[in-house]
Protein backbone atom coordinates (compact mmCIF):
# COMPACT_ATOMS: atom_id res chain seq x y z
CA UNK A 1 0.00 0.00 0.00
CA UNK A 2 0.89 3.82 -0.42
CA UNK A 3 1.06 6.35 2.24
CA UNK A 4 1.96 10.00 2.57
CA UNK A 5 4.91 9.75 5.01
CA UNK A 6 5.28 12.70 7.28
CA UNK A 7 8.81 12.54 7.78
CA UNK A 8 9.18 13.01 3.99
CA UNK A 9 6.85 16.03 3.87
CA UNK A 10 3.95 13.79 3.42
CA UNK A 11 5.34 12.32 -0.14
CA UNK A 12 3.50 9.10 -1.16
CA UNK A 13 5.38 6.30 -0.89
CA UNK A 14 5.00 2.22 -0.54
CA UNK A 15 4.63 1.91 3.13
CA UNK A 16 2.45 0.06 5.77
CA UNK A 17 2.61 3.24 8.43
CA UNK A 18 3.37 6.69 8.77
CA UNK A 19 7.06 7.27 9.92
CA UNK A 20 6.56 10.37 11.62
CA UNK A 21 9.84 11.00 13.12
CA UNK A 22 12.96 9.15 13.49
CA UNK A 23 12.40 8.35 17.39
CA UNK A 24 9.82 5.52 18.62
CA UNK A 25 8.34 8.40 20.83
CA UNK A 26 6.13 9.71 18.18
CA UNK A 27 5.87 5.69 16.63
CA UNK A 28 2.21 5.63 14.63
CA UNK A 29 0.85 2.66 16.38
CA UNK A 30 -2.44 2.91 14.92
CA UNK A 31 -0.85 2.55 11.63
CA UNK A 32 1.19 -0.47 12.73
CA UNK A 33 -1.62 -2.11 14.37
CA UNK A 34 -3.72 -1.38 10.79
CA UNK A 35 -1.16 -2.93 8.83
CA UNK A 36 -0.70 -5.96 11.15
CA UNK A 37 -4.61 -6.60 10.66
CA UNK A 38 -4.55 -6.03 6.79
CA UNK A 39 -1.43 -8.71 6.53
CA UNK A 40 -3.62 -11.15 9.04
CA UNK A 41 -6.43 -10.31 6.76
CA UNK A 42 -4.43 -11.71 3.63
CA UNK A 43 -3.44 -14.52 5.38
CA UNK A 44 -6.44 -15.90 6.43
CA UNK A 45 -8.30 -15.39 2.88
CA UNK A 46 -5.31 -18.32 1.71
CA UNK A 47 -6.36 -20.11 4.75
CA UNK A 48 -10.07 -20.14 3.67
CA UNK A 49 -9.06 -21.15 -0.04
CA UNK A 50 -7.08 -23.95 1.44
CA UNK A 51 -3.62 -23.18 1.55
CA UNK A 52 -2.01 -25.03 4.01
CA UNK A 53 -0.02 -22.88 6.34
CA UNK A 54 3.20 -24.22 5.65
CA UNK A 55 3.11 -23.13 2.24
CA UNK A 56 2.80 -19.60 2.96
CA UNK A 57 5.63 -17.35 3.41
CA UNK A 58 5.76 -13.80 4.86
CA UNK A 59 8.62 -11.58 3.61
CA UNK A 60 9.77 -7.59 2.61
CA UNK A 61 11.90 -5.29 3.56
CA UNK A 62 11.83 -1.61 5.03
CA UNK A 63 8.50 -0.71 4.28
CA UNK A 64 8.73 -1.32 0.53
Amino acid sequence: PSKPITIYYGQEMPAWYDIRSLTRIDEDTQGINAASKYIQNLIQKEFDTGISPDRIILAGFSQG
